[in-house]
């Protein structure tokens, strides 16, 4: 039998590392422009690959894998995308994370009101999912002179999303029904 890992403890790891990445772009904000240009499309894909096989794996029900399936091939579009357009990337990035973004949120929004009725802790889901098109839009309609900005705006929206990541895994930590769509 398989050992897995519950999805409240998945819920801390993703917030530390959110928690990092967003000290890490505050603390130095060019190389964290350049870093994260050059690895964003690594990370979309692995976390691509992560959500299909948390789907594949997890006791959930058809209507929730299907929206993770969804949310799984906007990282792999997106993936792709930044990494076959490099130089491309550089100079429209923040235009490109912020789309991805609202699309994401919007995803987890229309999931979470779609999910209402068979998954506790919707509203934690409905909550990322407000936060993420937020973020976007502010982004999106920001007008961001400098690589730092947005690293700022990344590095600020990793620790919001990092300690709310944190303070679900302790508030569902109990629970018996799978939060998986927060990841």
């Amino acid at each position: 039998m398989m050992k897995t890992l519950s999805t409240w403890k998945w819920l801390v790891f993703v917030g530390t590392a959110l928690i990092i990445g967003g000290i890490f772009c505050l603390l130095n904000p060019f190389y964290s422009y350049m870093k994260l240009v050059g690895y964003s499309g690594i990370l979309f894909l692995i976390n691509g690959i992560f959500l299909l096989f948390v789907s594949a794996t997890a006791y959930i029900s058809n209507i929730e894998r299907n929206w993770m399936w969804t949310e799984s091939v906007l990282h792999f579009v997106f993936g792709c995308f930044l990494l076959l357009n490099p130089l491309f990337t550089f100079f429209i990035y923040s235009y490109v994370i912020a789309i991805w973004v609202i699309l994401l949120g919007s995803i987890k929004i229309i999931a979470a009101l779609s999910l209402r009725s068979k998954l506790t802790g919707w509203q934690s889901v409905l909550l990322i999912g407000a936060g993420l098109m937020v973020f976007g839009l502010i982004i999106l309609f920001h007008k961001l002179e400098k690589a730092q900005n947005l690293t700022d705006l990344i590095g600020l929206f990793g620790l919001m999303m990092g300690v709310l990541y944190l303070i679900d895994a302790i508030r569902y930590r109990k629970w018996k029904e799978t939060l998986d769509m927060m990841l």
